[in-house]
């Protein structure tokens, strides 16, 4: 896990956004952030932050996305996820990977399987397994 040329990265876990914790089930729709949390993501988001720093990545950060009601995509994010009581875990919001020693991405699941608590509660147990051996 420990890279010495990213100090960080044992300390950072990448989320995606869509997908992971906000349900975006009918896709870009009309740009707005406008799904609720995946079930488990909240909790989940929480004690990683216990142990973590959180850097969520997403595409809707881009500086070259149109924006939304006058507002950029990197803004509804932030909006949604204070919305939602969470902004507070989460320490940056990207566009651009950062490194780290976990990506967490819906497209790393089987075409028509969804992410939802089952998946965030496996994630938690490898978590809490890995954090024991630090």
């Amino acid at each position: 896990m420990h890279n010495p040329a990213y100090p960080d990265t044992d300390k950072t876990i990448c989320l995606d956004f869509d997908g992971v914790i906000h349900d975006d089930n009918l896709g870009y729709h009309d740009g707005t952030v406008y799904g609720k949390p995946i079930e488990g993501a909240i909790d989940a988001i929480k004690e990683i932050s216990e142990h973590c720093k959180i850097v969520i990545c997403s595409t809707k950060a881009r500086d070259d996305r149109p924006r939304v009601d006058n507002k950029t995509g990197w803004g509804l994010i932030w909006r949604w996820l204070k919305d939602h009581n969470i902004g507070r875990y989460i320490d940056s919001v990207t566009a651009v990977k950062p490194p780290a020693f976990m990506y967490v991405d819906d497209k790393n699941w089987p075409a028509g399987k969804r992410f939802n608590k089952y998946v965030w509660m496996h994630l938690l147990d490898t978590l809490r397994e890995l954090w024991k051996l630090q």
